[in-house]
């Protein structure tokens, strides 16, 4: 379980920075 946590974090905030970079660059665009 321990591990699971260990990987799944990292892996979380890598996908929230990437989903927040994109809403921002789509964001830019549109405007």
């Amino acid at each position: 379980m321990m591990t699971y946590i260990w990987w799944s974090l990292p892996l979380t905030l890598a996908v929230f920075f990437a989903a927040r970079r994109l809403a921002a660059h789509f964001k830019k665009c549109r405007c």
